[in-house]
């Protein structure tokens, strides 16, 4: 039971920190899932200023980036059991 509640306001934690860094992007430019971000554009010319803009507030804000997890310039993809592809 204590799991649960620690990994349910952790989950809750994360949420706000990242609606309280990425407010004016969420569901335009990035999503936040749990523990992963996704930062997303229509084209490579945007993405490079998109992915400026998200970096430079993980700065700002002291948040660290997994590089294992990281990847760079993905154009298809499986992200929560749904298979992505470029249009």
């Amino acid at each position: 039971m204590w799991e649960f509640l620690l990994y349910s306001h952790a989950s809750a934690t994360y949420q706000r920190a990242m609606t309280a860094v990425f407010h004016d992007m969420m569901g335009k430019e990035v999503e936040d899932y749990m523990d992963d971000l996704v930062v997303k554009s229509k084209n490579r010319g945007s993405h490079q200023e998109v992915m400026r803009r998200v970096l430079e507030r993980c700065r700002l804000y002291g948040l660290k980036i997994n590089l294992k997890k990281y990847a760079f310039e993905v154009s298809s993809g499986t992200f929560l059991g749904f298979q992505l592809v470029v249009k």
